[in-house]
């Protein structure tokens, strides 16, 4: 279900840039709207894999049809500790190419963060040490016009898995 979210013009750029949103980044350019309010609806379509036992099957790469999901191609429990895993994007059930993916990997309270570009098949793929919490995320914003009270749908995609 979608939340809506206010933000004044200077911060409503901040957060574009930090999640890598050119496109909402040069719609408010073309259309001389760097001056105004951001008015957007967001949908947060989170993931988590665990592991219970020693068995592994093919839970880990189930679509769940959320407007923005990851995908792993390789069960996170199943890899060699540094052994690279790939994750497809999917944006309305289609790969999502050239999209800003963040690593997210936090080991006794340190937080490291890298970040990725989607390849033309949605995929990216980074090797995973096995200890601590790791987080993948991407943000996507497209322009509305259906809504009264907002300019902006994005969806806030994650997965996370630990170990």
């Amino acid at each position: 279900a979608n939340k809506s979210i206010t933000l004044d013009p200077e911060k409503f750029l901040e957060y574009l840039k930090e999640d890598g949103l050119a496109n909402a980044i040069q719609y408010r350019e073309e259309h001389h709207e760097t001056d105004s309010t951001g008015r957007e609806l967001y949908q947060r379509c989170a993931k988590t894999i665990f592991q219970v036992g020693d068995k592994t099957d093919d839970a880990f790469s189930r679509i769940c049809g959320f407007p923005l999901e990851f995908v792993p191609l390789q069960n996170p429990y199943a890899l060699k500790d540094r052994e690279e895993i790939r994750i497809k994007i999917l944006a309305a059930g289609k790969p999502g190419v050239g999209l800003l993916i963040k690593i997210w990997h936090r080991v006794n309270g340190i937080t490291t963060k890298n970040q990725l570009i989607s390849d033309s098949s949605g995929i990216i793929s980074f090797p995973v040490t096995h200890s601590g919490k790791w987080m993948v995320s991407n943000v996507k914003m497209d322009r509305i016009e259906s809504q009264p009270d907002a300019d902006w749908q994005s969806f806030w995609a994650s997965l996370t898995w630990g170990y």
